[in-house]
């Protein structure tokens, strides 16, 4: 995958993200439930790698993360 400049916990979230967005690839409010479907995975799998790496994220990298994810959305 090609990210933008990233640190790795980004990367990390930005991995998830992606996961569930394709999860979600034949909903008409893709985005919007991508996203509430990663939280609800970060926040029951707590140890996951992705929980860990958002835990160390800034809102500000989180929202970084979702603005270049969803961009062309």
């Amino acid at each position: 995958m090609d990210y933008p400049k990233m640190t790795e916990n980004q990367k990390i979230f930005y991995d998830g993200l992606d996961e569930a967005f394709e999860a979600c690839s034949n909903d008409k409010h893709r985005v919007l439930n991508a996203l509430s479907l990663y939280r609800n995975y970060i926040l029951v799998n707590r140890k996951s790698k992705q929980a860990l790496a958002y835990k160390q994220l800034t809102e500000k990298e989180v929202l970084e993360v979702i603005n270049d994810y969803t961009l062309p959305y």
